[in-house]
This record gives C-alpha cells, sequence and structure tokens, in this order.
C-alpha cells in the first residue's frame, strides 16, 4: 500500500514543480516585454524613491525636495524615438517605512548592477513643473531591462512565497480531508500560473504581493497556533502597505471565535460530539495567552520598523518624527485620490458609464457617495459575518469564506478603488475554490476581471474612455458584483462537512491536537 501512495505523492510533487517553472518561465516572457509595453509612470516612481533612499537612506525618501529626474527608455507607443529622454517621477513617495526599505534595497542593487550613466537635457516646461531648472540630468537608465528586473525581483520571491501560503492555508482548512495534499497543491499551482498574479509583478512591476503574501501567511500561521509569529508578519504587513488593514474584519472574526466560543453555535450550527471539543476551562487561558502572543508579535515588529523612520524625523532641524505616518499611511487615505473609481470595474464604475461622473462628494440617494460606499461595505461585511458565525462555525474554513467577501466587497463598493485593488481577494478565492466548488465560479470571473485590470493601459490610454470600451468594462463590472453577491450567498449555507467538523477544527486549533 506504500508504493501507490508515494508514487501519487511524487505526481503531485512534479506537477507543482511542473507548474512553479511554468509559472517563471512566464514571468520572465512578460518581464522581457515590460520595457516596451508595460505602464511607465509607477516604474520611474519606484526607481526615484529607490535611487532617494540608496543615496540618503531609507527615512530620506520623505524628504520634501523634488525627486532625481531619470533618463529614461520610451516605450514606442509614447516615442517614435529611440534616443532616452529625461523624465520624473509624477509621485513623492506615500508607501510606509516597510515598503521604503524594500525600495532602498532595490536602489542600492540597481546602483550596484548598472555603472552606466546616461545625460538628457529635461524639456524645461516638464522640469519647472516638478521644481527643477532644467539642467541636464545624468542617471542609469530607466525602463530598461534590468532596471525592470531590479523592481519586479521581490514581487517575484514573493509570488512564490504567496502561492505557498495559499497551498498551506488549503491544507489547514481542509485538514480533515484525505484529499488535503493533493487539494494543497491544485492551489499552489493555479495561484502560482493565474494570470492577474502574474500581470501585477512580473509586467507591471507592481507591489501588491509585498503586503499579499504576509496576509496569506497570517491566517496559516494563526491556523497553526503560531500567535507570536502570526501577529508579526500581520506587523510585517501593515508596515508595508497601508491595505493591509483589509484583513482586519477576518482577524477580528478569528479572535472572537477563538475567546468566545464554548460549546457551539447553538442550534443553526449542528451538534458535534463531546470529545470534539476541548473544555472551555482547557483552552480558554491558552486562548488569551495566544492573543498576548499575536499583539506582541504585532507590535515589536511594528515599533522595530518605524523606530529609525521615527528618531530620524525627531533629529532634523525642526523636523517631524512623525512623517512617517502622515506620508506613509493619512495622506494616501485623506489626501489623495477623490475620484470614485481609479479604473477600478465595482459598483462605482458603472455609476461613472450611466452618469460621467466620478465625483465622491455628489449625493446619490440622498448620501455622498463616498459615505454611500462605506455604507454598503460595512453592511455587507457584517451580514456575511453573522451567517460565517452561524453556518461555518469558527475555524480556518470560516475565515477563508469570510476573506473572500471582505477582500472582494472592498474592491467592489468602496469609492476611491485603484484597479490593482482586486488582486487582493483572489489567493482567498483560490483557496475557498480549492475545497469547495461553488467558489469555482467567482474565482474564474475575478481571475478574467484581474487579468484585464492588470493590462487595462494596454486597451486605453488615461484620458476620456473610448467608447468601444464602455460596453466590455461594464461586462467586467457586472462580474465583480456578482461574483461578491455569490461569495455572500456561499456564506449562508455551509457545506455539510464543514458544519460536522468546523467546532473540532477550531479546538484543535486553540488546544493543540
Amino acid at each position: 500500500m506504500a508504493a501507490p501512495a508515494k508514487r501519487r505523492i511524487d505526481r503531485v510533487f512534479l506537477a507543482c514543480a511542473a507548474c512553479l517553472v511554468g509559472g517563471l518561465a512566464g514571468r520572465a516572457a512578460l518581464l522581457s516585454q515590460a520595457p516596451a509595453h508595460s505602464f511607465l509612470l509607477d516604474h520611474l516612481d519606484y526607481l526615484a524613491w529607490g535611487q532617494r533612499a540608496a543615496e540618503r537612506g531609507p527615512a530620506g525618501v520623505y524628504d520634501a525636495d523634488p525627486l532625481p529626474g531619470l533618463v529614461t527608455r520610451v516605450p514606442p507607443r509614447y516615442s517614435r524615438s529611440a534616443e532616452p529622454v529625461a523624465l520624473f517621477a509624477p509621485n513623492a513617495c506615500n508607501y510606509p517605512p516597510g515598503s521604503i526599505y524594500l525600495f532602498w534595497l532595490q536602489g542600492t542593487v540597481w546602483r550596484a548592477l548598472d555603472s552606466e550613466l546616461r545625460t538628457a537635457v529635461p524639456d524645461r516646461r516638464m522640469a519647472r513643473h516638478f521644481g527643477h531648472d532644467g539642467s541636464p540630468i545624468t542617471s542609469r537608465l530607466a525602463n530598461s531591462h534590468l532596471s525592470r528586473w531590479v523592481i519586479a525581483a521581490p514581487a517575484l520571491a514573493l509570488d512564490v512565497l504567496l502561492a505557498l501560503g495559499v497551498a498551506a492555508l488549503v491544507a489547514t482548512a481542509a485538514r480533515d480531508r484525505a484529499d488535503a495534499r493533493v487539494l494543497a497543491a491544485i492551489a499552489f499551482c493555479v495561484c502560482i500560473l493565474a494570470p492577474p498574479i502574474a500581470l501585477n509583478s512580473a509586467f507591471w512591476n507592481q507591489t501588491d504581493a509585498w503586503v499579499c503574501a504576509p496576509l496569506v501567511w497570517t491566517l496559516v500561521l494563526l491556523a497553526q497556533r503560531r500567535f507570536a509569529w502570526s501577529g508579526a508578519v500581520y506587523g510585517a504587513a501593515l508596515l508595508v502597505k497601508a491595505q493591509a488593514i483589509l484583513l482586519a474584519p477576518v482577524l477580528l472574526f478569528a479572535w472572537l471565535a477563538i475567546l468566545l466560543w464554548r460549546d457551539g453555535p447553538g442550534a443553526s450550527g449542528g451538534a458535534t460530539a463531546a470529545g470534539d471539543l476541548p473544555k472551555a476551562g482547557e483552552w480558554r487561558p491558552a486562548a488569551w495567552s495566544g492573543l498576548g502572543a499575536f499583539v506582541l508579535g504585532w507590535g515589536l515588529v511594528v515599533a522595530a520598523g518605524v523606530a529609525p523612520f521615527v528618531a530620524d524625523g525627531a533629529m532634523r532641524e525642526h523636523g517631524d518624527p512623525w512623517r512617517w505616518l502622515q506620508r506613509g499611511y493619512l495622506d494616501p487615505i485623506l489626501k489623495h485620490h477623490d475620484q470614485t473609481t481609479l479604473n477600478a470595474y465595482n459598483l462605482w464604475w458603472l455609476d461613472f458609464l450611466a452618469t460621467g461622473r466620478k465625483d465622491t462628494a455628489e449625493p446619490l440617494l440622498g448620501l455622498r457617495r463616498d459615505a454611500l460606499g462605506k455604507l454598503l461595505l460595512a453592511g455587507v461585511i457584517l451580514l456575511a459575518g453573522g451567517w460565517c458565525w452561524r453556518r461555518w462555525g469558527g475555524g480556518p474554513a470560516a475565515w477563508v469564506a469570510l476573506g473572500c467577501v471582505v477582500l472582494l466587497a472592498a474592491f467592489a463598493l468602496p469609492t476611491r478603488v485603484h484597479d490593482r485593488y482586486i488582486y487582493y481577494c483572489l489567493p482567498l478565492l483560490i483557496s475557498a475554490a480549492a475545497c469547495y466548488p461553488r467558489y469555482i465560479l467567482p474565482a474564474a470571473a475575478i481571475v478574467i476581471v484581474g487579468s484585464v485590470e492588470m493590462s487595462w493601459f494596454l486597451w486605453y490610454d488615461e484620458g476620456p474612455l473610448p467608447e468601444s470600451m464602455r460596453l466590455p468594462t461594464a461586462v467586467m463590472a457586472v462580474l465583480v458584483l456578482g461574483s461578491l453577491a455569490w461569495c455572500v450567498g456561499c456564506c449562508v449555507v455551509a457545506p455539510p462537512r464543514v458544519r460536522r467538523g468546523a467546532l473540532a477544527t477550531l479546538g484543535r486549533v486553540v488546544s493543540g491536537g
């Protein structure tokens, strides 16, 4: 009996290895096309921030003086000339300290690998706009194959870590099933090959894997009772991007379940044998100490991450020790973007197509559009959380089900949402689809929409939306809203095996069984 099992495990391993090689090869192919076809402005931002960090130290990224110009190879669709031109990063750095460390690493590596400097004279009007005097600019070549690889490298590594996290989450959520290993392998393969994830890191060279990978591992480590590590990883996620706060409702649900669950959810949740769940007195102290370890791990990582920025700000003349908080968290939330949607195909995209308006302050149904979006988001999260509590129990499977709703609703319903935010729900949708076939449909829909979102700049420019794109983008928005409704519906009726085993799983998470 051992030989067939071994052969099956070998086949699973080989399938995962083949998908990993294929996923990395596909990313290399996408990277080779990035200088000619990908989005340019974000790339200039990341290079300029990395260069500033490498020159002045990580905290120097927040300095107020203009960022250095970059001699840039312009994509053919913007210029017929092959000669590099002088351009400027369009945005001051508005990322938190954790990302700044990675930008510093990228800038340091770029300076070490590319020793050739180029010089170009900027357009005078553009130079004045960005606070420069118009003198010649000397820098390494931006938007080259090397610069694209340098910017993409952290995300490529984290893509693999993300896929491993999705597999571990599936293995944990489906631990009672005989096919848990196979389901985890399927989830790994789908995640490493998913077009939106590959396009985000390898083609657009974005940073969403930086935060999404630690978010998934936060849930994995929490389910494995590694409470301090779970808190530490979540702290790292919050240091990298403010969007990590989107997981907070799921973590609140998980900890409420761990701390408050006694003898089950009542008649609506199904009964379990008395031996399946430890006595409350046996695991309640462990749960509270686990929460303390989680908070301690979170606090230590956050404190260590921000301490150099606090010290740097305090030591400067007229310095502000909290400028990292203002620039990295508060400004992006409070000061930037007053549009209902930023190329996000969601509820407000349909509103834009119908009305032609993107002003968040304009009323709709008697409320400001941004207030209405927040109200809808809160309502959907509370509704899904209540049904998950009643139907799914409080174990890791419920965390995944609720996480699908929370992260998809955070894209579909609020205003001021970016196109890339659809990325965050995809790993949990893949995890859910690997365990429960009912999630395959919304997962497939989000893969389609996410692929379009990660490549919208290939189909139209940032100007007025072409008439030919109105119907296709409306279909994308309908798919998003339909997928959200489907995921909320999935919370209402739990699979039978979850109804039978959720409490036992939760008990083992807490008690160590």
